[in-house]
């Protein structure tokens, strides 16, 4: 599945502890909606769609929860977007590198099972619009059985400010062959969070993919969707919008209820996805499951529907 041979390279994408009210963080304008769904394909686009939410974000393996960003250490678990993109964050906010501005000569974070992570670039104490700073992967290897990262991520600081204890920031990502050989995410990306330093945590963040080029062994595709995440609780919710790509054809997301995880797989919540002619599959979240339910344009009754257990994904 797509989340399975992406999580190796690219992981759960970004730092996303959030807020979610209503629909998921707004994406670019996107692509109009050209797909449709039938009785005959509906499972296959539902596997689709969670499998976007799950290499997204990451439940299964913890990226989505980090409240701990700032002051850990520099590559928690896999080598992932959600872990460089921890680094910049922790890079530009955190308190021992924002008494030491970074300047000067490439900071290297060694990789686990090899490798490293090249740093340069240049924040003022406190960061400004356009300032920017390049993560540079070098055959990174963070887990045994994981094929060697390379490619890198540019962050410029689009918005900073600051409310007492409570820091804003923006960033424009541009993602450049980022990933393994056969895995690996190309583009631009916009991310923002608000981190509370009395919390301890990011108590916001907001990612919108601009047309990100996702390539797998199966093909590439692009990601045309926003995500919103709002730590509450026990766990974490998380909502969509956008758009999703499906075999060359464009279905629209709206997410009627932010999905919610604990740890693992989300337990609870609810993802529409709509196709051209207004027909709609629902995606409700269950305790060890996904239920699947086609419906017609205009109707209440249900055309089909199947369940996807959670080991099945």
């Amino acid at each position: 599945m797509f989340r399975k041979t992406m999580s190796a390279a690219v992981g759960g994408l970004f730092l996303l502890t959030l807020a979610a009210c209503g629909g998921g963080g707004g994406g670019d304008d996107g692509p109009a909606t050209t797909g449709d769904l039938t009785a005959a394909n509906y499972e296959s686009r539902a596997d689709a769609s969670v499998d976007t939410t799950l290499a997204t974000t990451d439940f299964e393996n913890g990226n989505i929860a980090v409240p701990q960003a700032v002051g850990a250490r520099p590559l928690d678990g896999k080598v992932s977007i959600g872990s460089v993109s921890q680094l910049i964050a922790r890079r530009v906010l955190a308190d021992n590198y924002r008494e030491q501005p970074m300047a000067g000569e490439p900071v290297s974070v060694p990789c686990d099972w090899g490798g490293r992570i090249l740093m340069s670039g240049q924040f003022s104490n406190p960061p400004r619009s356009g300032q920017t700073i390049t993560l540079q992967a070098e055959n990174c290897q963070d887990n045994e059985d994981d094929e060697p990262v390379n490619g890198s991520i540019t962050a410029t600081v689009t918005r900073y400010a600051e409310d007492g204890p409570v820091y804003s920031l923006g960033l424009r990502m541009v993602f450049s062959h980022f990933g393994s050989e056969d895995q690996h995410v190309s583009g631009s990306a916009s991310f923002s969070l608000t981190y509370d330093r009395n919390a301890g945590e990011v108590v916001r963040s907001e990612y919108v993919f601009k047309g990100l080029a996702v390539t797998t062994p199966s093909g590439t595709l692009q990601w045309h969707h926003g995500v919103r995440v709002v730590r509450a609780g026990d766990g974490d919710q998380l909502s969509l919008n956008g758009h999703i790509q499906i075999d060359g054809d464009y279905y629209a997301l709206e997410q009627n209820q932010p999905f919610h995880a604990v740890s693992g797989m989300p337990e609870s919540g609810k993802l529409t996805v709509v196709d051209k002619d207004g027909d709609r599959l629902e995606i409700v979240a269950g305790a060890d499951r996904f239920t699947y339910t086609f419906y017609a344009k205009g109707s209440t009754s249900p055309t089909a529907t199947s369940v996807r257990l959670h080991s099945e994904l």
